[in-house]
């Protein structure tokens, strides 16, 4: 028989059963962990309180001192980085140069013309000379008498003269050459030709060989009386080196300041030993080519990038032209020299290779091709 108690306890079961799960006082699921309902439900700590760090967390200070490292850090490598923005376009080339030839009309300057006009990449070409009037030799080195031209009879009613450009005329680029006069004595007139030019190669020089110009054959009364006059002012090897350099140095400082640039001055002289040793009336004339070229390589022009270039004793004779360069910083051993042979047509590329050569600049450079008696392939 069942008492009243056991159906009241029936009764509250059954209820139990039939309740809905969300009520209040549904037991908590399983899976919350003991740990969390033991802290959730102390009774010394407010319910809104955040929960306390884990003993291995870092402390705001130690978070600190590692984002300041980790900026310092990041400033350090981005200071090893280019400036340049990536998103910008890149630089445009440097403007093709100007450059002014002194000495154009020698038998190597009228070469170098002729290399210049047809291999190097210029703007324009000043041939610089001491007479217009005696300029046949750069004339017809550059090519300007290739054309095909014509004169009628004196004694013909026809004395029309006419001058075509032959088509092959079109790669010597003589619409960028222009002679001109230049006093290399003269201050001012050296001031006058190098206004406009960006790069200055000098091959003008008193002498033919070791004999000063002024007793060649064709006496120049003009060099002579300038050499009798005041032979330690009339030298072109020293006085007129420094005239140049300094109009130079004067016209590069009006321009902005250019980094990594290359050679812009070209002073061509010749080895120790190549043509002998000569007392001349201008003086002994090794001894003024060492002086110039020590001029040129002084630090008196810090604005000029210079390269001397000594070359070994000239032959077009025994030298065939388009050999390599052998180019070093080192003069010959001694008597070596006197060996050492160079073709003008070679030289005259080697004075267009310096202005490409970085390496070059601020040296002196001895340039040969071949060693007499050498066979070459």
């Amino acid at each position: 028989m069942i008492s009243g108690t056991s159906v009241t306890v029936l009764i509250i079961l059954v209820v139990l059963l039939l309740l809905p799960p969300s009520l209040p006082f549904q037991l908590p699921p399983p899976s919350l962990s003991s740990s969390r309902i033991s802290s959730s439900s102390s009774p010394n700590r407010p319910s809104n309180s955040p929960p306390s760090p884990s003993p291995s967390s870092p402390s705001p200070d130690d978070l600190l001192a590692s984002a300041r490292a980790l900026r310092e850090s990041a400033a350090s490598l981005e200071s090893t980085l280019p400036r340049s923005d990536p998103l910008a376009s890149p630089p445009p080339p440097p403007a093709p140069p100007r450059v002014l030839l002194l000495g154009a009309n020698g038998r190597l300057g009228s070469r170098v013309a002729r290399a210049l006009l047809r291999t190097y990449p210029l703007k324009s070409l000043t041939c610089g000379v001491h007479d217009a009037r005696r300029s046949n030799t750069l004339s017809y080195e550059v090519g300007a008498e290739d054309g095909r031209g014509s004169l009628g009879a004196a004694w013909s009613e026809d004395r029309e003269a006419t001058f075509e450009f032959d088509p092959a005329m079109a790669n010597y680029n003589l619409d960028k050459a222009l002679v001109t006069e230049v006093e290399l004595l003269s201050p001012s007139s050296c001031a006058a030709a190098v206004s406009g030019a960006d790069v200055v190669v000098f091959v003008a020089t008193d002498f033919d060989g070791a004999t000063p110009r002024s007793l060649r054959p064709q006496l120049d009364l003009g060099l002579l009386f300038r050499a009798v006059r005041d032979p330690l002012k009339g030298r072109v090897e020293i006085e007129g080196v420094r005239n140049v350099l300094e109009s130079f140095q004067a016209e590069l400082r009006r321009r902005p300041e250019e980094k990594g640039r290359r050679a812009n001055f070209v002073l061509v002289s010749s080895a120790p030993g190549a043509v002998g040793d000569f007392v001349t009336p201008l003086g002994d004339f090794e001894k003024l080519k060492r002086e110039g070229e020590a001029l040129t390589l002084s630090t008196e022009f810090p604005d000029v990038d210079p390269v001397v270039l000594s070359f070994s004793k000239f032959d077009e004779n025994m030298v065939e032209e388009g050999l390599p360069l052998r180019v070093s910083e080192e003069p010959a051993p001694e008597g070596g020299e006197r060996m050492r042979r160079i073709n003008r047509r070679d030289a005259a590329g080697a004075v267009v290779e310096a202005l490409e050569q970085k390496e070059w600049v601020g040296k002196r450079v001895y340039v040969h091709t071949k060693i007499k008696g050498e066979v070459t392939a």
